[in-house]
């Protein structure tokens, strides 16, 4: 279905400044506690903070989430 993101697989995010959460880049990022995520965008090594809100997936492609700048807890990387 167009404009519709499905995603197949949450896995609970440990924020930390020197290491990517995986192989493959998080399509999406929740939270249990709102605040903000640090985090690299998708094959970038600068640092963006943008803000979470319980409940809702946001909708972006990240290599990393750096614990340095985050202070929303509860984070999912979804897949």
């Amino acid at each position: 279905m167009a404009g519709v993101d499905l995603y197949t697989n949450g896995i609970a995010v440990t924020p930390n400044d020197g290491s990517d959460l995986g192989t493959l880049p998080a399509n999406g990022l929740g939270c249990q506690a709102a605040g903000t995520v640090a985090v690299h965008f998708h094959n970038e090594s600068t640092s963006v903070t943008l803000s979470l809100t319980p409940g809702v997936i946001l909708p972006v492609k990240v290599d990393r989430v750096l614990s340095t700048g985050t202070s929303a807890t509860g984070i999912v990387a979804y897949y």
